[in-house]
Parts: C-alpha cells; sequence; structure tokens
C-alpha cells in the first residue's frame, strides 16, 4: 500500500478556517498511542480539513431550488464526514466501533450512500467488511471522487463507485440495476433532501436505512415521521458519537421481514 505522509496545514489554510491548529495539534500523539489499535495514515489525511491536499472546495450550496444560499463559515468539503476527529480521537475510536459492531450486525453487501465527503465511510467498509461488498455513494461535491478513487487505489480493488450528484433535485430519477440492501443517509440534512432520499429508500424497498446526525431536531423529526408514516419498518438501534458534537450520532430503521 501507498505511505501517506501526514500533512501540515499551512498559513493560508489556518487564514479561510478562521481557526487555530487543533486538527493537526495531536497527531504525533495520537499516531505513537493508537498505532497498534486503529491508526492509518490515509485515515487521517482524508480526516483533515482539506483532504488529499485538495484546495478547490466549494462554498456549502443550500439545497434551494431559486437561490444558492451561501455560508462563509463552512466548507462543502471539510473532510471528517461526521465520523473522525482527531483533535478527540479517543471519541473517534468510539465511532469506528460503533461501524464495525453496525457492520457485523447487519452484513450490508449491496450499500448506499448519500453524502460522500472524503469517502471515510467507504474507507471503513474496506476496513470492516472486506471485498464483500459493493458501494454506491453520491455527492454534490465533485472533488469527493478524487478521495473514492484514493481509497479505491488503497484497498487495490474498486469497490465503491461514486455519482456526482444534487440529491433533492436529481436522486428521484436516478436509476442503478443494483437491489440496495443497506442505505446510509448522511448529505444535506434539510426537509427536502431527506424526502428525497427517504421516497428513494422506499421506491427501491431499501431494508435497512442508517441516518447520521439523528440529534438534529429536524433529523430527528423525519425519522419519526418515516416510522409513523411506514409502519413495516422499526427501530432497531441507536448508537451516539462524540459528547457535545453530535457526531458519530446513528439511528437504524429496520423493515420487518
Amino acid at each position: 500500500m501507498t505511505n501517506y505522509k501526514l500533512k501540515t496545514i499551512s498559513t493560508t489554510e489556518k487564514n479561510l478556517l478562521n481557526k487555530q491548529s487543533s486538527w493537526y495539534a495531536y497527531e504525533q500523539s495520537i499516531s505513537e498511542e493508537y498505532k497498534e489499535f486503529f491508526y492509518d495514515e490515509l485515515l487521517f489525511d482524508l480526516a483533515r480539513p482539506w483532504p488529499l491536499e485538495i484546495k478547490d472546495c466549494k462554498f456549502f450550496v443550500g439545497s434551494g431550488k431559486d437561490e444558492e444560499e451561501k455560508d462563509d463559515d463552512r466548507w462543502a468539503f471539510r473532510g471528517h464526514g461526521g465520523t473522525i476527529s482527531v483533535n478527540d480521537y479517543p471519541s473517534s475510536l468510539k465511532n469506528i466501533e460503533n461501524w464495525e459492531y453496525i457492520f457485523n450486525k447487519y452484513k450490508p453487501k449491496s450499500i448506499l450512500e448519500t453524502g460522500t465527503n472524503s469517502a471515510i465511510f467507504g474507507f471503513l467498509c474496506y476496513k470492516f467488511l472486506g471485498n464483500d461488498f459493493e458501494l454506491t455513494t453520491i455527492d454534490c461535491e465533485p472533488n469527493s471522487k478524487i478521495c473514492v478513487d484514493k481509497v479505491n487505489e488503497y484497498f487495490n480493488n474498486d469497490l465503491i463507485e461514486f455519482h456526482e450528484m444534487n440529491i433533492p433535485h436529481d436522486l428521484k430519477d436516478f436509476y442503478i440495476e443494483t437491489q440496495f440492501d443497506f442505505v446510509f443517509i448522511d448529505s444535506g440534512h434539510d426537509e427536502e433532501t431527506l424526502t428525497a432520499e427517504l421516497e428513494f429508500c422506499i421506491n427501491e424497498d431499501i431494508p435497512i436505512i442508517a441516518f447520521d446526525d439523528y440529534s438534529l431536531p429536524q433529523v430527528d423529526e423525519m425519522i419519526k415521521k418515516f416510522l409513523t408514516d411506514n409502519t413495516n419498518y422499526q427501530l432497531v438501534d441507536v448508537f451516539n458519537g462524540i459528547s457535545g458534537s453530535g457526531m458519530g450520532d446513528i439511528k437504524i430503521v429496520k423493515r420487518d421481514e
């Protein structure tokens, strides 16, 4: 496998992020303390605000049909993808353990992910499912493909397939022959996006749905509405992520057999 060197944030990146270097202050101690348990240089590279030194990140674009929303404090492509926090790595390890448990319990084969970001979920699929899966992943950020290609290359396979897509507008017309048995919903958390994702899940008859960021009120409300409207699905698992951040908070619903 390719050896990836951990990168140091530049002054330009610090200024653009308007933050201190908290993401980067712990890398030496983390690499030493957790090397034997769970440490991977590519995973850390993917978790950076600029993974793989990708610099042409777009500002967050809202899902509104009539106008684009611009939030100068949020970047559309920030790395971590809601799972890994370098400055709270012990809690991130719990998130990683949660995904190991989920994969071992449900053993998904044909997986859909909405919200690719830097392909950390795909990395974890390879890590815990080996080569016994196929992942279709969707994101509006074209730079996500760079990360998907790197993860496939790193594991010397091509089990992750990326599609660039504006989910609220385009998902309804997305056609693929794959019959998914598991979906991980982690893209936009507004009602329009979640509605499009859940309608796709119903139309494609996907039996297991994992929701990220359920601690956000709008997400949890949509989960409750979905369970009310689709009584053949039940809440089967709840996982709490990094305390105080909501990162890694997951609810899983499953269709009755």
